[in-house]
């Protein structure tokens, strides 16, 4: 049975691990405002995301203006520790039938399933199977704009606006409008 996203506003005070997808699709629209009324203080990034960030500067600085005013924190592991484990396996040597992924998918999905959080990444054809196996909790920057039309932070027309600029600086995006996107529901 595939894994539907999340679609409760209380769902979104677990911690959501964000990988670097999700996360930008915000930051290069400058709506990170809609990202932080929607997720609140939840956002937590792996360091190995942040070292994604650093190759784009411009994001990586809006990034870190938030991070210095505590509304979105910094998460690591250790060498050896149980997250750890799990990011080495899905980096290195995953189960027979599954691919190696990237570092900054790795360290979300591994964090999201020992502390029991959320996924944030829109790289749901790299992780999609992952996300089943584990039972994890998933959302996507699509789900993120459907809830802040639910909660009235954005109407439609503002989403579409986003959707396109979005689309117009290369993020990963199902076809179509926002509008077609908000009459079906999500699921992988």
């Amino acid at each position: 049975m595939a894994m539907e996203a999340m679609a409760e506003m209380e769902k979104l005070t677990d911690v959501i691990f964000f990988d670097t997808d999700c996360l930008s699709s915000f930051i290069v629209v400058h709506r990170e405002n809609v990202l932080l009324q929607v997720c609140g203080n939840n956002i937590k990034i792996p360091q190995i995301v942040i070292e994604e960030l650093k190759a784009a500067p411009d994001i990586y600085n809006s990034i870190d203006v938030y991070i210095k005013k505590g509304k979105i924190g910094i998460i690591d592991f250790d060498f050896g520790d149980e997250v750890y484990k799990l990011y080495e396996k899905l980096t290195a040597s995953p189960d027979k039938g599954h691919k190696i992924i990237g570092d900054g998918e790795a360290a979300v999905l591994a964090l999201a399933k020992v502390n029991n959080g959320v996924v944030a990444s829109n790289n749901l054809k790299d992780i999609a199977n992952y996300i089943k196996e584990y039972n994890l909790k998933y959302i996507t920057t699509g789900e993120i704009l459907r809830e802040a039309l639910k909660l009235n932070i954005i109407d439609e027309k503002t989403g579409n606006k986003i959707w396109n600029d979005m689309k117009q600086n290369k993020r990963f995006l199902p076809d179509g409008s926002f509008s077609d996107y908000i009459k079906t529901p999500f699921k992988i």
